[in-house]
């Protein structure tokens, strides 16, 4: 008797069901919608899509394509069961029958689509290195965050420094393996704050720090120092010999060439920079400079070698015209690490 009345009840409320279906089909589409939005945020943070929630989005991409056939080609065709009238009940049967099953379809995809987690961080593969993170002097946190998390190809939208951390600590202890190069630092930079796992937190979690202070390196615990020295006499000539081109190899500019390179005491930066300005330059050009690298007066800088002020001096007089110096005073104007765009210059 139960079973005969459910079948007379898919003649009754056929409209009904219908449009059960239609308000079911809506709520399916904007969860949908919705779930795409999460989706789409996940991927731009390289995270990996739950299979679960794949498995609803195939689902429910199917069931919507079938629905469009149904509403679009079958319902409309029989319009006039719709209306009330209909002139074969095998027909308003099925149609009823048909929406009544394809709503309990969609609830059940409703309930399905409630996820605890949506995504997962993307484990990088091996060792991954962020690599040349630059700190400079002037300590700008947000900034040191912002290259982590984009070498990690991760999103952050949060402006508070310590929710920014945790992220990254997050983040960071969910990789297998990274090393985190911290180039430049001039002063103690506590790692917590900026979302480094560090000591026992994450032993997969490795840092190597460039610094010109050792007791900066000492402050931030470091478990082994090295120091590196200036070139030795024999590396530093064949470096000078590259940047200054074969002229320092003629009879008459040897020896001047070999003073010039001694005055750069063994600093890479200093030989590159002097090196580069007398490149394939004349005799009373060497000797002129060598004159003034001699008679530079070091000025009181920290963390400045007099070596590497002297070469910088050197070369800012070397310059060969005002509209030149004048550029090099433009650029001081920026930060350090600055990636000056030329509209701005």
């Amino acid at each position: 008797m139960e079973q005969i009345i459910q079948q007379i009840g898919y003649l009754i409320h056929l409209n009904g069901n219908i449009k059960n279906l239609k308000d079911q089909f809506k709520k399916l589409g904007d969860k949908r919608s919705g779930m795409q939005l999460e989706i789409d945020v996940a991927k731009g943070n390289r995270e990996i899509i739950a299979p679960e929630v794949q498995s609803w989005v195939e689902k429910v991409d199917n069931i919507n394509e079938d629905l469009h056939r149904f509403l679009d080609e079958d319902v409309k065709a029989n319009k006039m069961c719709l209306d009330g009238w209909c002139p074969n009940l095998k027909t308003r049967y099925s149609l009823s029958r048909k929406a009544k099953k394809k709503t309990l379809e969609i609830d059940g995809l409703l309930k399905d689509g409630q996820f605890d987690k949506l995504s997962y961080p993307s484990p990088p593969p091996g060792m991954r290195s962020l690599s040349m993170i630059v700190v400079s002097q002037t300590l700008d946190l947000k900034n040191i965050q912002s290259q982590i998390a984009e070498m990690l190809g991760l999103k952050i939208v949060e402006e508070y420094p310590l929710t920014r951390a945790k992220r990254l600590k997050i983040r960071l202890m969910d990789s297998k393996s990274v090393l985190v190069i911290l180039d430049d630092v001039w002063d103690a930079l506590d790692l917590d704050l900026v979302g480094i796992p560090n000591g026992g937190q994450h032993n997969r979690c490795k840092i190597l720090l460039t610094s010109r202070s050792e007791e900066a390196c000492t402050q931030m615990k470091s478990q082994k120092i090295f120091k590196i020295e200036v070139l030795s006499k024999e590396e530093a000539w064949n470096l000078f010999r590259e940047m200054a081109g074969n002229c320092v190899d003629t009879t008459d500019l040897r020896q001047t060439a070999k003073e010039v390179a001694k005055e750069c005491g063994g600093l890479p930066v200093a030989i590159v920079t002097v090196g580069r300005a007398l490149e394939n330059k004349g005799n009373d050009e060497w000797i002129a400079a060598l004159q003034q690298l001699k008679n530079s007066i070091p000025k009181n800088i920290l963390g400045l070698h007099s070596k590497v002020y002297s070469s910088i001096e050197f070369s800012y007089k070397y310059l060969e015209s005002d509209e030149a110096e004048s550029c090099f005073l433009l650029c001081c104007l920026f930060s350090k690490d600055y990636d000056i765009p030329i509209e701005d210059f």
